[in-house]
């Protein structure tokens, strides 16, 4: 089974962090992929099927310093082998706890980062995806 979604790139230095988030509003978040310079992350884009041109646009934007942000397919297997699900924090309840979240996990010792905070873009509905000049107002989508 295939997945559309987008892929989300910054450059950290010369590493690169890729995440993807799906259009499926339901579908688990997920931890982001390090690439660990620009040549891995051509190749990988490659393989993931961008075409010629969207990738030099997203080599482009990173190389100013901006965000790369492609539309891509890819399989279940894809999915689970570059971007693993990030599992969700653990509910408790017990005597001393009235049913709230445990603790966020502790940072990482070598990034001083924890893996909470990743990003899922909103679902859009079929006239949005059709339409990519759509708006979200008060009152719903505009085009």
């Amino acid at each position: 089974m295939r997945e559309t979604g987008i892929l989300s790139i910054v450059r950290h230095g010369h590493t690169s962090q890729v995440r993807y988030a799906s259009f499926n509003p339901y579908d688990m978040d997920r931890l982001p992929y390090q690439c660990s310079d620009e040549g891995a992350l051509v190749t990988l884009l490659h393989h993931w099927g961008i075409d010629t041109w969207s990738l030099q646009q997203a080599i482009a934007a990173l190389r100013k310093g901006q965000v790369a942000v492609l539309r891509v397919v890819l399989s279940e297997a894809q999915l689970q082998a570059y971007f693993p699900p990030q599992h969700a924090p653990r509910m408790c309840r017990d005597a001393r706890d009235e049913g709230g979240q445990t603790h966020p996990p502790a940072p990482n010792d070598s990034t001083g980062c924890n893996r909470l905070g990743t990003w899922a873009a909103p679902a859009l509905s079929s006239s949005a995806q059709q339409h990519p000049y759509v708006t979200l107002s008060a009152h719903g989508w505009q085009r």
